[in-house]
């Protein structure tokens, strides 16, 4: 009776245990149903064959069809893929035109060659008919992404490098297209530099001239943050220069400029001595930097506000609590007056103290910048010798005679200090004469 009860016990727990082991199966294929169309297929594939030593799965056979009817569709997507963006592939983030062209073949053969590797690691899907189409189509491909990234390396190294020479050999600066001074660093030059460090981490071999370029890739980023810094402090020094001084800071301001000139025209990349031009320059904007300083010092807190003290002295007093006689009124009119006058020949004298002190600055300051070279365009601003102002005497009075002069083109120097530099920039005949009666009186 016990053997009896015990077998139903165990054939109703068998039954259970088979019930739950189909309704285990029947979970994991209806959640996984569609992983066998992904990259993840095969190694899911591996997972149900382990599963299945203990559960029943159904349909084992039709999932290695599947898994290789995907891996069959991926090789021929990027083959597809290969021919159609071959002359135009899109290009990596920061990569060059050849390191980018190869990065971008490298991608699609390494995904194409993950995909047909794990079909031929695995045992069953390696047996089966498809697989064998599977590898030759791979091989086909293989062999032509092969040949593309082997033109791309013959490219590479039998590329014209003659021009890089040429590069070299350009001024440190230049006016560009709008007028502005800026870096001359040709961008082949930039160019063969990004290529040979992106091709290095690649293990790609490179030509004797771009491996002589990488070497002194750290000497061209440093001269050329160095000219980009100066430009931009140049700029900046001379726009901060206040609207009611630049008339006096406009001889300065050319001189500074014509410091720049060496780099337009003489100082090379291959030269010596850039880091001369570059620490004279930069002296020299420090010099303007603080002689602007101490003149906006003087004429803010000296000039402007003696000035508007001046507008304050009383002349006349009237009386707060009786009235005065004409006598009365008299002597006191007299006597404010003359207090006043002697506040305001006081507050003058300061004044012409403060202007006198500006121009002795703005005079020793023009004795320490001596450019090497000036704008022929602005040399009668910096000229010592006066004889030469002497034939435009009589044109200065004429033009001047008219009343309040437009000084809008001295702030437009200011404002656009590269049009000192420029062929396109400088004053007009008129604006001379003015600059040139302003600077003698």
């Amino acid at each position: 009776m016990r053997h009896t009860s015990l077998d139903s016990s165990f054939q109703a727990f068998e039954h259970k245990t088979n019930l739950l082991r189909e309704s285990i199966g029947n979970t994991i294929e209806e959640n996984f149903s569609s992983v066998w169309e992904t990259p993840q297929g095969i190694k899911f594939l591996t997972r149900f064959e382990k599963v299945s030593k203990k559960i029943q799965i159904t349909k084992l056979s039709e999932k290695y069809d599947r898994v290789l009817k995907y891996c069959e569709k991926e090789v021929d997507k990027i083959v597809k893929m290969f021919k159609r963006q071959r002359d135009d592939p899109p290009l990596p983030r920061n990569y060059s035109p050849v390191a980018g062209r190869i990065k971008w073949c490298r991608c699609l053969m390494l995904n194409m060659t993950e995909t047909v590797s794990a079909v031929a690691a695995h045992p069953v899907l390696r047996a089966r008919p498809p697989s064998a189409d599977l590898v030759r189509k791979y091989a086909c491909v293989r062999g032509l992404i092969a040949h593309y990234e082997a033109e791309l390396r013959a490219v590479w190294m039998n590329q014209h490098l003659w021009d890089v020479d040429d590069s070299l050999n350009n001024t440190l600066l230049k006016i560009d297209n709008t007028g502005k001074i800026c870096a001359n660093l040709d961008h082949s030059v930039k160019l063969l530099i990004r290529e040979s460090d992106c091709l290095v981490k690649m293990g790609i071999e490179m030509p004797i001239v771009c491996q002589s370029l990488y070497a002194k890739k750290n000497y061209f980023t440093l001269v050329n943050d160095s000219l980009e810094f100066l430009l931009e402090d140049y700029v900046r020094t001379v726009r901060r220069v206040k609207l009611e001084v630049r008339p006096l800071f406009l001889p300065q301001v050319v001189r500074l400029s014509s410091l720049l000139l060496p780099g337009l025209r003489t100082v090379t990349w291959t030269s010596e001595d850039w880091a001369s031009f570059i620490e004279r320059a930069n002296a020299a904007i420090k010099s303007f930097d603080v002689l602007v300083t101490r003149v906006h010092d003087i004429y803010t807190n000296r000039i402007i506000y003696m000035l508007s003290g001046m507008q304050d002295v009383t002349l006349i007093t009237l009386p707060e609590d009786t009235p005065w006689s004409m006598e009365e009124f008299i002597e006191n009119v007299e006597s404010g007056c003359r207090n006043a006058c002697v506040e305001l020949n006081r507050k003058s004298l300061m004044v012409e103290e403060a202007v006198e002190e500006v121009l002795d600055l703005v005079k020793k300051a023009a004795q320490q910048i001596k450019p090497a070279e000036i704008n022929p365009d602005f040399e009668f601003l910096i000229a010592d010798d006066e004889s030469q102002m002497s034939g435009n005497e009589s044109s200065v009075n004429e033009s001047t005679s008219s009343g309040q002069q437009d000084w809008s083109a001295v702030w437009e120097c200011f404002e656009s200090p590269h049009r000192l530099l420029s062929a396109q920039g400088g004053l007009s005949k008129g604006m001379q004469v003015i600059l040139v009666k302003y600077k003698h009186t």
